[in-house]
């Protein structure tokens, strides 16, 4: 079997674990999935031959060499499959030369690809200069907790990069701020809004949300997208609550509407900068109970925006109770930095074009690290399922993240 095929079957067997995150179990923090994902590939590193290590359930590492500290950052966990797949989302099927199933392209395929580029070097008889740590979470798309928990307890890397985003390199990342907002919410004279609900992760723009109004279902569908582009989607939940608006106009539902606005215009937080564009916002899940309109948003504000000025924007604008779930800060590393430039080398060299750095919304482990970039596996111009039904990664997109993947750990174990 060639490093290729080999690549693909263990692939397809570490997608076949539905690895949404799960109540914890003894020994399994984010649920037997999640544990059973990391599991099998640490597994795999140490039939290639590298030293593993599980910590405690929430990561795991596999090592390769001596000397500094090198880390590459990525996650086993998933979003849920969401709704109106073509395959089973955890079938990994392949149709058309394109390997379907949820995590393909985020963050199993890159990372299963990175795993296989160190057993290739492995194999020519590489040496390298410094230590690799492969590092594996298992909670990134809800919460971090896997990464905190990994930092308490083990090393560092000097620097590194996040396989979870795109190409040629992200060297900006947005502030992303993850909210509660309660809107207090009473029913009109004469008037009964039963239920409300939708979304299912905050960071995904919901593709299904419905209520009953005086005794009437009202369904709303959309298409699922990355919560930091959600201008790539298509929001149930706003669909809804347009719907609900003309036939019950209640405040809450409108103030929740204007605050849905994609560009933060609704809350009053609209805002961008010439380093890292501008805000985006989605409203990713609501719920209707306890004499309470809930919405969770997901909030991507420009790297030169302080925080505090997004909150109190949104609170004003809102005039409910804004609770902070989960944040990360901004993250810049300048072009010349010898990391950036190392990557984008072996990104030139295996695709032939030019490579520049760019910023995005998108919150990768990168920012985890002291000096971390994000790399691939998005490449430009090509369209990308992450977040979305359907999810999936064309067969020789896997093979191009195969060889630019070798390439950049040659570069900067070199």
């Amino acid at each position: 079997m060639d490093r290729k095929e080999a690549l693909l079957k263990d692939l397809v067997a570490v997608l076949k674990i539905p690895s949404v995150k799960q109540p914890p179990l003894p020994g399994m923090p984010f649920g037997r999935p999640c544990f059973e994902a990391l599991d099998a590939v640490l597994k795999m590193g140490k039939d290639m031959g590298f030293a593993v290590k599980n910590v405690d359930g929430y990561a795991g590492h596999i090592e390769w060499g001596e000397g500094p500290l090198f880390g590459i950052l990525g996650h086993l966990d998933v979003v849920p499959a969401g709704q109106d797949w073509t395959s089973p989302a955890f079938a990994a099927e392949i149709r058309e030369d394109c390997l379907y199933a949820r995590g393909t392209q985020d963050d199993k395929g890159p990372m299963l690809a990175v795993l296989h580029a160190m057993k290739r070097l492995k194999d020519e008889g590489f040496c390298p200069k410094r230590r690799l740590r492969l590092i594996l979470g298992c909670d990134e798309e809800s919460g971090w907790g896997c990464i905190n928990y990994y930092f308490q307890k083990e090393e560092m890397p000097e620097e590194g990069f996040s396989p979870d985003a795109d190409f040629p390199l992200i060297n900006c990342e947005k502030g992303v701020l993850h909210l509660e907002v309660d809107l207090p919410f009473a029913d009109l004279p004469g008037r009964r809004l039963e239920a409300l609900s939708g979304g299912e992760r905050v960071n995904m723009v919901p593709d299904f949300a419905s209520a009953r109004l005086d005794g009437e279902e009202v369904v709303c569908r959309g298409i699922s997208a990355h919560g930091s582009t959600p201008e790539q989607g298509d929001n149930a939940l706003q669909k809804l609550l347009d719907e609900l608006i003309a036939r019950y106009p209640h405040p809450a539902l409108k103030t929740a509407r204007a605050l849905s606005a994609l560009d933060g215009s609704g809350a009053g937080i609209a805002c961008a900068d010439e380093v890292s564009g501008s805000l985006t916002l989605n409203l990713g899940k609501a719920e209707l109970g306890e004499g309470k309109l809930r919405l969770w948003l997901d909030i991507r504000y420009p790297v030169t925006r302080e925080k505090a000025a997004v909150l109190s924007g949104l609170e004003e604008a809102s005039g409910g109770e804004v609770i902070v779930l989960n944040e990360h800060a901004p993250l810049y590393v300048p072009e010349e930095t010898p990391l950036v430039q190392k990557l984008l080398r072996a990104y030139e060299r295996v695709t032939g074009t030019p490579g520049k750095p760019f910023a995005v919304g998108g919150a990768t482990f990168a920012r985890a690290l002291k000096c971390g970039v994000a790399f691939g596996p998005v490449f430009p111009g090509t369209h990308t399922s992450i977040h979305q039904r359907d999810e999936n990664i064309p067969l020789k997109e896997l093979w191009a993240l195969f060889d630019i993947y070798t390439e950049a750990l040659r570069e900067v174990l070199s």
